[in-house]
């Protein structure tokens, strides 16, 4: 019995999946069935289980990065186009305003001149020099308004971390599993490669940050001075003009159609556009010289305020345009371009790197699943034999022996299970008891190097369940389907078709999350099995010398009642 329960640690739990356990115990002639049931199915977490695991994990993964190497190249593509972009806005920008506030400050020294000839005989001229400039004014505080929000377009692309912290996420938790094979060398330096390469991409958009940092300031202060000149433009504007000027405007002029500072011609060209004629035509001025005193000195006070506030923003552009402004858009240039090139090159990367972890991956799986099976199948085998030639020693060879030495019949025991019995004893009791001893070992160290085997393959796991908890987007199906959308919105194109990621099987990590304290279970039961095992080859050598013991016994005790002279009583009577 002991040796059936010896054997039993060979078929550890973690092999198998069941909701109960059954003994079948023989005593005195009768079998009692002793059945455990178990307080939960064991979860399917063996080896054949990991090994289905993997493989859902490389199909998984292999989609995975197939889809960021595709987008890889149009993400650089878009953070190229953007920074371009707002390089340009930070170079023409300043330059516009600057020609902008020249303008502003002749045309309201003009105005405020006009203010003061209106009641005199040229009051029409002077009427006229009033609503011209008056109205230059007002497309200009509109104008500003555009290039002050041009100027603060340029922000750092959340998308592009966004993106390389999906790739370096994803990379985190193959790791683990690119180093249990050794001689997959070209996808551990693949694999390898992109993590450089995601490294140099992290340097870029960290001399990125930096610059859109002092970018930041810099355009920080000048809008400051738009605002400023906008709000005294406005006040200005409601002085003079009638309440409802900006519906007239529309109505008659239409809407300033540019919507970004490269739209934005020069002024000196935008006089002459359409809409400004259309808008010199609207009659939108108030009559000055029905308003009260009090009117036309606000009026006064607000033309010069806002002649103030121009002349501030022109010197703050200026400033901008003779300092290092024109610089840093050059090296965002630059950084822009280097971050283009690096993505392109990581696209061929990523989709290497897929399709190789692809491989490694299932092979990984295939020799885990071939391995450990194939060494419990042995053990398996072995720990029968083991029971089989213990069963011989103990109920054949030693009653034969015992028999034998008494020159009695042994006891006749038949059927299948005793032929098979004394055919695997027969065949290793003259083959060689140590030879199943030295078998046995050899079984015992075979499933030291499994248990290794199998060490390796749960700290892999705990590797990859480490790298998916800090990867949200590669688990769950609605973070995953939103964060990749964005991403399409961002290069301009579907990257999941229409689909989730679920749909499109993307999510790495559902497979492989689970219970981290059953991989420790399962290490511990094989390191369990894997010390019984060595204790089986001692217990049958304990068997085999207490079965050689006992003959020699019987033989001892036989040859004394041979020797042992006959007894006769004391006296007879006659």
């Amino acid at each position: 019995m002991r040796l059936v329960l010896r054997a039993c640690f060979l078929f550890p739990p973690f092999f198998f999946r069941a909701d109960s356990i059954v003994f079948v115990v023989t005593i005195a002639g009768h079998e009692l069935w002793l059945q455990f049931k178990a307080a939960r199915a064991w979860p399917r977490c063996g080896s054949w289980d990991v090994a289905g695991r993997l493989d859902t994990f490389a199909i998984r993964s292999k989609n995975f990065m197939d889809v960021m190497g595709r987008a890889a190249s149009s993400v650089g593509t878009s953070v190229h186009a953007a920074v371009q972009q707002g390089s340009m806005a930070l170079t023409q920008g300043p330059v516009l305003l600057q020609q902008e506030m020249e303008m502003a400050e002749k045309e309201i020294r003009k105005l405020t001149e006009a203010l003061g000839q209106i009641e005199e005989s040229n009051g029409a001229d002077a009427m006229a020099q009033y609503g011209h400039a008056q109205k230059v004014i007002l497309v200009q505080a509109a104008r500003v308004k555009i290039i002050s929000s041009g100027l603060s377009a340029l922000e750092y692309p959340e998308p592009l971390k966004a993106f390389v912290d999906f790739l370096s996420n994803v990379l985190s938790v193959t790791t683990p599993l690119a180093e249990l094979i050794p001689q997959h060398e070209v996808a551990s330096k693949s694999l390898h490669a992109s993590m450089q390469c995601i490294s140099a991409i992290q340097q870029e958009i960290a001399k990125l940050e930096s610059a859109l940092t002092w970018t930041g300031n810099a355009t920080e202060e000048l809008g400051s001075s738009c605002r400023c000149f906008i709000e005294n433009a406005s006040l200005l504007d409601n002085a003079s003009l009638v309440p409802s000027y900006q519906e007239l405007v529309r109505e008659n002029a239409g809407n300033l159609t540019e919507t970004n500072i490269s739209a934005l011609s020069n002024i000196s060209v935008f006089m002459n556009s359409v809409y400004m004629t259309k808008l010199l035509q609207t009659k939108l001025l108030k009559d000055v010289k029905a308003m009260a005193p009090e009117e036309r000195t606000a009026l006064a006070e607000h033309a010069e305020k806002t002649r103030q506030a121009a002349m501030d923003l022109a010197q703050e552009a200026h400033s901008q345009v003779a300092g290092s402004l024109g610089e840093v858009s050059a090296h965002l240039q630059a950084v822009a371009t280097d971050l283009d090139e690096l993505l392109t090159s990581l696209e061929s990367y990523s989709l290497a790197t897929g399709l190789l972890m692809h491989h490694l991956v299932r092979d990984v799986a295939s020799f885990y699943k071939q391995f450990v099976m194939g060494c419990l199948a042995v053990a398996c085998v072995m720990a029968f034999l083991a029971f089989f030639y213990a069963c011989y020693l103990e109920f054949v060879y030693e009653n034969e022996g015992v028999a034998r030495a008494f020159e009695t019949d042994p006891k006749e025991r038949r059927g299948c299970c005793w032929s098979c019995v004394r055919c695997i004893g027969y065949i290793f009791h003259f083959s060689g008891f140590y030879a199943l001893m030295l078998l046995q070992d050899a079984v015992s160290l075979m499933l030291v190097v499994m248990t290794l085997v199998m060490g390796t393959m749960s700290l892999a796991q705990i590797g990859v369940a480490a790298g998916c908890d800090n990867a949200q987007i590669l688990s769950d199906n609605a973070t995953c389907t939103k964060e990749l959308e964005r991403l399409g919105d961002f290069v301009g194109g579907d990257l999941l078709q229409g689909r989730s990621c679920q749909q499109s099987d993307m999510l790495m990590c559902q497979s492989m999350l689970g219970d981290v304290a059953v991989v420790y279970r399962t290490m511990c039961a094989a390191v369990l099995g894997t010390i019984v095992s060595c204790c089986i080859p001692r217990r049958l050598l304990v068997v085999w010398m207490s079965a050689q013991q006992n003959i020699h016994t019987a033989e001892v005790l036989a040859d004394i009642d041979r020797t042992k002279p006959p007894e006769y009583p004391a006296y007879s009577v006659p």
